[in-house]
């Protein structure tokens, strides 16, 4: 017979099945870099002027999850209702960007229409994980379940973009999302007070400033490298003279790497497991930096590559972890939405800044050191970190 609390995981595990579902989908997000030479040809760009698609979509996804707690929308729909929602909506802007006229029309679509509905799903769905009672397990799998639509998506447009969809290659993804969406406003009547916002008055309760302040600047440096190779990944390749197979695999690679680095913060034991999954990323994002810049061949360079992304995965997973176990349950959406203006400024400032010194210097050495300093900064920040959290937290 099973025991009481392994019945009760797996019914959070069931309910939290469409959410996952939707947070998969917004997750195609990350699978951008699959685009970014697609997106060169089709308006004549620059890698700058590319690389800043995928910064103000990060903008417009870190500000749809801070504000998600404020506005009110999961109290007035309910969270599986609100996932619906923006599940359709990302995936009409998915749509439209597919046929866009301009770069313009594109970037608006793209960055700020999908990359705003991709946050509020994340925000909203990680809500729910938090605040489940397996949330240990399933905030990570939530996580992780954004990172593995990069995993299917980033692949899927580069192989489709190759066979000639040029930005059509999107459709399939708007398909995703319109399904996913309406898993969720299905689930919407069996939406139990487990799944729901809580009281306003939990979300008014005062924050640990100077522990988010730390959570905020290692999210902010620990990120940096993986956002980058997150972002360009499939430039990097093609500039490292990588074939179409290889850098395929690399893409999906980039993208398992991710999800399992994700998956891996769930086998933490506790608050000291998270701080030591804190480390192990910085010193995997160093690895894997240095790897790729001293690559001899493609081969290496993607290796390089991979082990970034599964530091970063690492990092975005453990990060949530040691939010909720500072704030608790109840203030958690509104600490991580604080928390995740940290991994909005290194999104915006690490693909816009690779392709500008990629332009100026026509490779991407100054960019892997630019990411190395940045991790560098981020070590003695996780061990002010580690001495400041209480052991009661």
């Amino acid at each position: 017979m099973c025991p009481a609390g392994a019945v009760h995981d797996m019914t959070d595990l069931h309910r939290l099945a469409p959410p996952f579902a939707v947070c998969f989908c917004a997750g195609g997000l990350y699978g951008w870099s699959a685009l970014a030479t697609t997106l060169q040809a089709a308006f004549d760009l620059r890698m700058a002027p590319a690389g800043l698609v995928f910064s103000l979509a990060l903008l417009a996804f870190t500000t749809a999850v801070i504000m998600a707690p404020y506005i009110g929308i999961g109290a007035w729909l309910g969270q599986m209702r609100m996932l619906a929602t923006c599940a359709g909506l990302g995936a009409l802007c998915i749509g439209l960007a597919a046929f866009a006229p301009s770069f313009a029309v594109f970037t608006a679509l793209f960055s700020l229409g999908f990359g705003a509905m991709s946050g509020a799903i994340y925000s909203t769905a990680l809500g729910l994980a938090a605040a489940s009672a397996s949330a240990r397990i399933t905030t990570p799998v939530t996580v992780a379940g954004f990172g593995l639509g990069s995993a299917v998506f980033g692949p899927l447009w580069k192989l489709l973009s190759a066979q000639g969809w040029g930005l059509s290659a999107l459709l399939p993804l708007a398909g995703a999302l319109a399904i996913s969406g309406v898993l969720a406003a299905v689930a919407s009547a069996n939406t139990t007070p487990a799944l729901r916002t809580p009281p306003p008055a939990q979300n008014r309760a005062p924050l640990p400033r100077r522990v988010l302040a730390l959570i905020w600047a290692i999210f902010a440096t620990g990120t940096f490298g993986g956002l980058m190779v997150l972002g360009l990944a499939a430039k990097i390749m093609d500039v490292g003279g990588a074939a179409l197979a290889l850098a395929g695999t690399v893409l999906a690679g980039v993208a398992l790497a991710n999800t399992f680095g994700r998956l891996s913060a769930a086998a933490l034991p506790a608050q000291a497991g998270a701080i030591a999954g804190l480390v192990v990323s910085c010193a995997l994002t160093l690895t894997g930096l240095t790897t790729a810049a001293l690559a001899t061949g493609p081969a290496f360079l993607g290796a390089g590559l991979v082990c970034v992304a599964a530091s970063y995965g690492l990092m975005a997973s453990s990060i949530p972890l040691i939010t909720a176990q500072a704030v608790g349950p109840a203030q958690f959406q509104r600490a991580f939405g604080i928390v995740l203006t940290a991994w909005g400024a290194s999104g915006f400032a690490a693909p816009w800044l690779t392709g500008l010194l990629f332009d100026l210097r026509g490779d991407f050495a100054l960019a892997y050191a630019c990411a190395a300093v940045a991790t560098t900064l981020c070590v003695p920040l996780i061990w002010t970190l580690r001495a400041g959290l209480s052991p009661a937290r």
